[in-house]
């Protein structure tokens, strides 16, 4: 499911496959947090290859296993803040054709109005 507001929405993809889907209003917000899970983990002593496989298992996690319980907006918040990460640590390229983030508008409203009557 595409979740999007005014602005639209932000699709993160892997393998192919779209993990997570959020407002792009949030997108600035979600990138603090990203970058302040980062810095979070670094100074707890967590290499940098210990956070790419935490976050790399989270989001094969959600993309391969059944879901137990229905994820709500923190959930989807997470799994886009640890694709974030990723990107960041330069393990998924952002502008991947199979993994990366997709960037859609705003869906335009269809106006429904009637045609006048053909006259020969």
């Amino acid at each position: 499911m595409i979740y999007e507001d005014n602005w639209g929405s932000i699709n993160a993809f892997y393998k192919g496959r779209m993990i997570v889907s959020r407002p792009a209003k949030n997108i600035d917000n979600l990138r603090r947090n990203a970058h302040e899970a980062i810095a979070e983990a670094f100074r707890a002593g967590w290499t940098i290859q210990k956070l790419i496989d935490f976050n790399l298992r989270f989001i094969k996690r959600l993309r391969y296993e059944e879901k137990n319980k229905i994820p709500d907006k923190d959930d989807w918040d997470i799994a886009m803040i640890c694709f974030l990460i990723l990107i960041k640590l330069k393990v998924i390229d952002e502008d991947g054709d199979k993994e990366g983030l997709l960037t859609m508008g705003p869906k335009k409203v269809r106006r429904d109005y009637e045609t006048p009557a053909r006259q020969f």
